[in-house]
């Protein structure tokens, strides 16, 4: 496969995702290793070397819709078929798995830094009604449905659960596995949720709950990288 050029968040910066291949390979060990991204390429010759803003996939589906691309910070790794369409803009240290959809195609998807978006998730928006933001050290659960709701700082999504429009999830707050969170629910900071329709269930200690999902943030960005190891062998 090709490298593909993506615009960057940071001025004067150029943004390359890297593909299969052995001459891709090989060019991204050499500038990746020398702490630059990789530089433009025209007709095989390289011809400006830039800083570092580089994010990692194999055969991940990155499509513009409507004149937006995605925008993906540093050292974020994109799964074999993940698919990132339209107005997505995610921070640094993010991980998108294996079948995951984050399809803004009708309305804008933010996502902050330390972020994982597991296995089979979908996230989707009401054109002109509903966007998707979520906060720093954020994990979504295997088949996670989030749909223009909002998730604040180190909160946890359960595996299977649902967020449905104009959710808004409080930082440090747990949606337990299988929930469904329905239209305009606020649930405070620092709470478990769980059920159909999601209920109150128990507080939940701001600071077991900002080490728990830090260190969930942690672990992927480490799966992230045995990925990428394979990736340059």
């Amino acid at each position: 496969m090709s490298l593909v050029r993506l615009p960057c968040p940071a001025d004067g910066v150029v943004c390359f995702a890297g593909g299969g291949g052995a001459a891709s390979r090989q060019a991204m060990q050499i500038f990746f290793s020398a702490g630059f991204s990789l530089c433009i390429a025209q007709k095989g010759i390289f011809l400006q070397l830039v800083r570092i803003c580089f994010f990692w996939h194999t055969m991940a589906i990155i499509k513009s819709v409507r004149g937006f691309t995605p925008e993906m910070g540093d050292n974020c790794y994109l799964a074999d078929n993940a698919a990132v369409i339209g107005d997505v803009v995610m921070g640094r240290d993010c991980s998108i798995w294996f079948g995951a959809v984050l399809r803004g195609d009708v309305n804008s998807i933010r996502i902050g830094n330390g972020v994982n978006i597991q296995d089979g998730s979908v996230l989707h928006t009401l054109y002109q009604k509903s966007t998707i933001e979520i906060g720093d050290n954020v994990s979504v659960g295997h088949n996670v449905t989030i749909h223009g709701a909002a998730v604040r700082d180190n909160a946890l999504i359960g595996m299977g659960s649902t967020l449905l429009d104009h959710v808004v999830v409080g930082e440090g707050s747990i949606v337990a596995a299988g929930a469904v969170v329905t239209s305009g629910t606020v649930i405070p900071p620092g709470e478990l949720w769980a059920g159909v329709p999601a209920k109150f269930v128990k507080k939940v200690d701001p600071e077991q709950s900002r080490e728990l999902n830090q260190r969930i943030a942690r672990q992927y960005l480490m799966y992230a990288s045995w990925y990428k190891d394979e990736f340059l062998s």
